[in-house]
Order: C-alpha cells, then sequence, then structure tokens
C-alpha cells in the first residue's frame, strides 16, 4: 500500500527544504517499519523534478494534472491545505474509494465534504462527527534529526519567533515589551530571527531594534534555529497559525515557551509546562509576564521537563509513528473507503 502526500502550491519549494520536515522522518519511518509501501509527496510549483530515498519520493510538478500518473488504484491519499484547482481530482479519487485524509494547515477546508479522516491538532479529542468522518488527535512531526536538546549555555534571555518578521507573526509585541523594561532600567538580551516583512507595526520595530539588545540574524536555516532555540532561555510565541511548528520545534529542543495565543495551539503545549500570556495590548503586562517566566524557565530542570514533555506528547516515534501503524493496518483491512467503518478506530 502506498501514501500519496500532497502538500502544498508554493513557488520556490526546493527538495532540500522538504528533507529537513518532521513529515519526511515520518515518512522514511514509515517505510523502514513497513508500514507503507512507498511513500510520493506532491507538490505544485515553478519547477519539476523528483527526489527518491528509502522508498520515498518527492515530485515537484508545475501542473497538478501530473498527479494522476503517480496516483494508483488502491494508494491512500492525504491531502495537506487543500485549493480548489485540485477538486476535479480530489473528486474523481473519492468517487474511486481511495481512503481520503486531510490536515487542515489553519486553511479551514476541513469543511469540505472530501475527507474520510480529518488530522487535528488543537483538541487532543478523537471522535466521529456529523458528516461520518473521523477527527483524529494528530501530533505535527517534528524531524529530531534537526530539532534537539543540547546542554550549551543559554546566550539569549528570549528568542522572538522563528518566522518571518510580520504583524501576524506579532514580534512587535515582544519589542514593544522590550523597550518598556529599557525604560525602567532593565536590559534582557534577545535574538530575533527571519526575514523582515513590510506591515504597520512592523515599520517601528525596524526604528526600535538597533536601540535594544537584540540581534536579528536574518532568515536562517532550520539547524541555525535549532541551535538558537538551545542557546535561549525563554520562546516567545504571538502569531495565530495552527500548532505553529515553532513552539513544538523549541521544545524539542528543550525551550521552554511562552505562547499567547493558546487556542491555536496543541493542548499539551500550554496544559503542562509552558508558560500562557493572553496579551491584551498592554506592553507593561507582557514586559512584566516575560520577566517571570525567563526566571522560572531558566534552570536546567525546568528545561528537561519540557523536553520530555515533547517527547511524552509529541515524539514520532512513540506517538506518531504508532497512530500511523494503526490506521495503515486497518487501511489494509478494509482497502476500500467506507466511513461507517471508522467507528473500529475509536
Amino acid at each position: 500500500m502506498k501514501l500519496v502526500f500532497l502538500y502544498a502550491r508554493e513557488r520556490g519549494q526546493r527538495v532540500e527544504t522538504f528533507k529537513t520536515e518532521g513529515l519526511w522522518y515520518l515518512f522514511k519511518r514509515m517505510v523502514e517499519a513497513g508500514i507503507v509501501d512507498a511513500v510520493d509527496v506532491v507538490v505544485e510549483t515553478s519547477s519539476s523534478c523528483s527526489y527518491t530515498e528509502d522508498g520515498c519520493s518527492i515530485h515537484l510538478v508545475t501542473n497538478f494534472k501530473e498527479v494522476e500518473k503517480i496516483v494508483k488504484t488502491g494508494d491512500v491519499i492525504w491531502t495537506r491545505g487543500g485549493f480548489k484547482p485540485w477538486l476535479d481530482h480530489i473528486e474523481r479519487w473519492v468517487s474511486k474509494k481511495h481512503w481520503m485524509l486531510f490536515y487542515g494547515a489553519n486553511t479551514g477546508r476541513e469543511r469540505w465534504p472530501y475527507w474520510d479522516i480529518v488530522f487535528h491538532d488543537l483538541t487532543g479529542k478523537t471522535y466521529i462527527d456529523s458528516k461520518g468522518q473521523l477527527v483524529l488527535d494528530y501530533r505535527k512531526p517534528i524531524n529530531p534529526e534537526v530539532f534537539f536538546y543540547k546542554d550549551v549555555p543559554r546566550k539569549y534571555d528570549i528568542c522572538i519567533g522563528a518566522s518571518y518578521i510580520h504583524d501576524k507573526k506579532g514580534q512587535f509585541k515582544a519589542v514593544n515589551a522590550l523597550e518598556h523594561l529599557k525604560k525602567k532600567g532593565i536590559r534582557l538580551k534577545a535574538v530575533m530571527p527571519g526575514a523582515y516583512r513590510h506591515s504597520d507595526n512592523t515599520r517601528a520595530v525596524v526604528k526600535k531594534v538597533p536601540n535594544l539588545d537584540i540581534d536579528v540574524p536574518g532568515f536562517v536555516t532550520r539547524q541555525e534555529m535549532c541551535k538558537i532555540y538551545n542557546q535561549s532561555k525563554l520562546f516567545l510565541h504571538m502569531g495565530s497559525g495552527q500548532n505553529d511548528r515553532g513552539v513544538l520545534e523549541a521544545m524539542a529542543c528543550g525551550c521552554p515557551c511562552m505562547i499567547t495565543q493558546p487556542k491555536y495551539h496543541a493542548p499539551f503545549t500550554h496544559q503542562e509546562y509552558n508558560a500562557v500570556f493572553e496579551y491584551d495590548n498592554d506592553p507593561a503586562k507582557f514586559a512584566s509576564a516575560i520577566l517571570t517566566a525567563v526566571d522560572f524557565y531558566s534552570g536546567e530542570e525546568k528545561r528537561l521537563e519540557t523536553y520530555g514533555s515533547f517527547q511524552t506528547n509529541s515524539s514520532i516515534m512513540d506517538v506518531t509513528l504508532p497512530l500511523f501503524e494503526k490506521l495503515f493496518d486497518f487501511f489494509e483491512k478494509y482497502p476500500v473507503a467506507d466511513k461507517s467503518k471508522l467507528k473500529e478506530l475509536l
């Protein structure tokens, strides 16, 4: 049995970038364990090429119609996000009774009627919904060969985000808090990785950063992010993406987190070890919360607790891989999609 994973429509996507994804690590382990015979990853992008390693292939295609050459009878199809130009193909696969899996990636397309199993990582619950779909508690995989714990000196008090610097990611909130602390005579050492993107509050950040103790390394690789997480006492996440992997990556490196919008994150990330501060546009309150969290989480014991929580709740080998083994045992038993059978997975 083969898994076909429809990843994205993304200009400039590179094979080497996807090879650092937790999904790539997961897929290789699935083939290695005999859970599937092979995995085909499809990305619709601006140039075509294919790469194969250990039974897993990445196909960059310029026309999504090329996926019809890849999908074979009996394949399980997993769609991430989903796009309207893909619908004719998706409807055809549904009519042919392929099992259809889905992960929303903050698109809201869980509501589309095509999916049999929806991976959902914000509730911690598994249930069958009113459409007969199995909504499955899912733990987004983080590549342990890229993100891992190191016992190294903590160079930074805080790491501000792990993505491009933009109002939607909220880095300006932390910068305003640091500016408030400076006025009180308190300086925290910070790092703010990512490239600037134009937006109203972020334009002000560009002017404020030179007057604060913030390193801005620009775009960094995931391997470099691992180093930054390990060098930081606290990771601040202020965006609203669905279970943004920055928090998961930080925890995999043993870096405690402060989360400002917990509803967008997996429950285990904010119900056990990490700090939560629901931001209310008051830099003074946020600054005070950051100081308290840095002091509370800076010890090695808390870092090991954070790392342990991630391993217990989100390890690929101990959590995610067994889930997919159970799923594909089910698909082997029922190779033709039939929602009435999904209750057996509860």
